[in-house]
């Protein structure tokens, strides 16, 4: 075989681990916090579309120091009003190896269910439907024995998680 033949083989190899990995990670669960609806509409049809759900933690963290609330932000991409039952925040890593998840704690979300969402409605925060700030999910800092320098920076990725049903 010739050198041009076996480029265009690698390259084409390439491009199917490329697409492959795409698959896989648009189908784990947490991967780009997207959220899928459960139970059934109003005729019994099992909820098919997914709503998303993103959020930003304001505010540097110290150990010790307050939680930061996370206005929970909601995407009804569907034609019905989507009915939130369910909502969870997770911390799933740090930006550096050094700093674990588990320096973090997070508070979940204490207000009343549902939430509902208007269709076709994008970036709805949660204290526009009228969650009082003291509800909202929030990060902290635990504040550790050991040194905890590595966490200095850092940002934490977090993972959303909901359940919703269109009634």
């Amino acid at each position: 075989m010739n050198a041009r033949v076996l480029r265009r083989a690698a390259l084409a190899l390439g491009l199917l681990a490329l697409l492959l990995v795409v698959a896989l990670v648009g189908r784990l669960p947490g991967i780009g916090a997207e959220a899928e609806p459960q139970g059934k509409d109003a005729t019994g049809t099992a909820s098919s579309k997914a709503f998303s759900l993103t959020g930003t933690a304001d505010g540097a963290l110290r150990p010790g120091g307050a939680a930061r609330p996370i206005d929970l932000v909601v995407t009804n991409p569907d034609n019905q009003p989507l009915h939130i039952g369910n909502l969870g925040v997770t911390v799933t890593g740090t930006s550096r190896p050094g700093c674990a998840a588990t320096e973090f704690t997070v508070r979940q979300y204490a207000g009343s269910y549902p939430l509902t969402v208007a269709p076709h409605a994008e970036g709805v925060h949660l204290t526009s439907l009228g969650v009082p700030v003291a509800a909202l999910p929030a990060v902290a800092m635990v504040d550790g024995a050991r040194n905890q320098d590595a966490c200095k920076g850092v940002t934490v990725h977090l993972a959303y998680t909901g359940s919703a049903t269109k009634r």
